[in-house]
């Protein structure tokens, strides 16, 4: 199956940057609101939550998950709000000029850690494998 060439959305960051008690989703608790926030409509949001839409396909030997263009848009605009929380300087994955190399030299000489991000990276791997192997 192709990929479909539509134009892809972009984080808008507009150089806003606060802290986490100043976000909009801080302490938000009105599904109106929320949907509101990301310019779409709760029954649209119910629509997408029980229907995600995504177009899947194989590239180079690996399954691509390609959202819809409903989906796009709601998850675009989420990141776009949480991408101008301010975060510390601990962080290092989805931030511009940091990586895991970035963050291997920040953990040179301290004791050893492992942190893994494994929902949804290894898809034939049950919550339950996951709870059992951790416990």
């Amino acid at each position: 199956m192709k990929k479909n060439k539509t134009k892809k959305l972009r984080i808008q960051q507009r150089n806003k940057c606060y802290s986490i008690n100043d976000s909009c989703f801080y302490d938000l608790k009105s599904t109106e609101k929320f949907a509101t926030l990301l310019g779409t409509s709760v029954l649209n949001l119910k629509k997408v939550a029980a229907d995600p839409d995504y177009n899947i396909f194989k590239q180079d030997g690996r399954t691509i998950e390609e959202p819809s263009a409903r989906v796009d848009k709601i998850q675009t605009r989420i990141a776009s709000l949480l991408s101008r929380i301010k975060v510390t300087d601990a962080l290092h994955s989805g931030r511009k000029g940091f990586s895991h190399i970035t963050n291997a030299k920040a953990h040179l000489g301290n004791v050893p850690l492992l942190t893994t991000d494994i929902r949804k990276f290894f898809q034939s791997t049950s919550s339950d494998k996951i709870y059992r192997f951790f416990l």
